[in-house]
């Protein structure tokens, strides 16, 4: 899995959440949007930047963020 953090121009207003997730929505002090949170593949952010897309809001940054998963036995 892979933890993405997307800022997004101009704040992105709550009603727009559920159609995001499973990323968390914040504001951040600079009048941006930040979205994070994990995606399971590339399908799933591909899915989610088409909904950007859709919404309109501008994409100022994605980072991707390797993360370690647990296997237990």
């Amino acid at each position: 899995m892979m933890m993405y953090q997307i800022i997004l121009k101009g704040q992105l207003h709550p009603c727009h959440e559920r159609r995001l997730a499973p990323l968390t929505l914040r504001h951040l002090p600079d009048g941006n949007s930040c979205l994070e949170g994990l995606l399971a593949d590339q399908a799933a952010l591909f899915g989610l930047l088409l909904r950007l897309r859709d919404i309109g809001i501008p994409l100022l940054s994605l980072r991707a963020i390797e993360v370690e998963v647990e296997v237990t036995q």
